[in-house]
């Protein structure tokens, strides 16, 4: 049976799996679920770091933490895991593929629009990032955002108004719409203007706020 730290108690309320538990302590050579983390995102900054992860199925075990902990989330837990998503995803073909297989879009959109994520504006910030990242990989993987937020998953995020979710949430949209006419034409129709009104609102009100302190 794998243990775990005292420090882990707070965040495994919903437990996670052992076989996950044991693969990142193995990997990470740690006992702590928060320092495994900290040491595989530091992994995963570098390319060869990235490549070695994916060849150990990392991603799908990260995926399994964010759908473990579906009620009772921890948020540095949780940033922890979205900071090593993006890092995982950030130009890795083999991680961007296991992102898609194991459902990342739908795991990761349902994690950053439940009410007490989305009042943590960072948590919130690095979710999409993951999804930025993912979005690059090609028309694929676009699909798969485009579908499960246009346009209530979009509009919800453009809502929150402020630069820290709408700098990423734009780079999303911008990827998906670059080069996919339908998807340009949705975001102008009745569906989609909602969520371009929020985002340019964002905007002005930005730099509405930069004129005055400037």
């Amino acid at each position: 049976m794998v243990g775990c730290s005292g420090d882990d108690a707070p965040f495994l309320k919903n437990p996670i799996s052992e076989e996950t538990l044991k693969l990142l302590f193995d990997v990470s050579n740690s006992n702590s679920l928060e320092n495994s983390l900290e040491i595989l995102i530091q992994t995963s900054k570098s390319n060869s770091g990235r490549s070695n992860l994916a060849s150990k199925a990392i991603l799908p075990a990260i995926l399994n933490i964010l759908q473990s902990q579906t009620s009772l989330l921890d948020h540095h837990i949780l940033s922890l895991c979205f900071k090593l998503l993006r890092n995982l995803c950030a130009g890795e073909i083999l991680n961007q593929n296991l992102f898609l297989q194991f459902d990342g879009v739908v795991i990761v959109v349902s994690t950053i629009l439940r009410s007490e994520v989305v009042s943590d504006l960072m948590l919130v910030r690095w979710g999409l990032q993951v999804l930025a990242n993912v979005s690059l990989a090609g028309k694929q993987y676009q699909k798969a955002i485009w579908e499960e937020l246009f346009p209530l998953g979009f509009l919800s995020l453009a809502r929150i108004g402020t630069k820290e979710v709408s700098d990423p949430l734009c780079m999303v949209i911008y990827v998906c719409c670059d080069g996919n006419p339908q998807w340009f034409r949705e975001l102008y129709s009745h569906n989609g203007l909602p969520v371009v009104v929020e985002i340019v609102r964002t905007a002005s009100s930005g730099s509405i706020m930069k004129s005055k302190v400037e």
